[in-house]
């Protein structure tokens, strides 16, 4: 299901405003996700415990990700509608 982007209308904000603000939140989610790799979980962090230790972390980590690149795709999604509505409306 895609995400719900704002409905374009004479009352609301602008589609520049809406778009700029969903990019900058774009850039963010990117920033998080470039300062979340550095920090991947590695073996010799986890040495001194049970092995499940570490592969809990890992899967806790990437789980992380995933989440992330979900939200990322969700504000994209967004960003074209609002950009497509934009579109729309200048046809018109």
């Amino acid at each position: 299901m895609a995400a719900q982007a704002p409905v374009l209308n004479i009352n609301g904000a602008s589609a520049d405003s809406l778009v700029e603000g969903h990019i900058k939140v774009w850039r963010l989610i990117r920033e998080t996700k470039a300062a979340l790799a550095e920090i991947t979980p590695h073996g010799r962090d986890f040495q001194t415990v049970d092995k499940a230790v570490y592969d809990r972390a890992r899967e806790e980590h990437f789980a992380r990700m995933v989440q992330l690149d979900k939200i990322e795709r969700e504000i994209c999604e967004i960003v074209v509608d609002i950009q497509n509505q934009q579109a729309s409306r200048a046809r018109h």
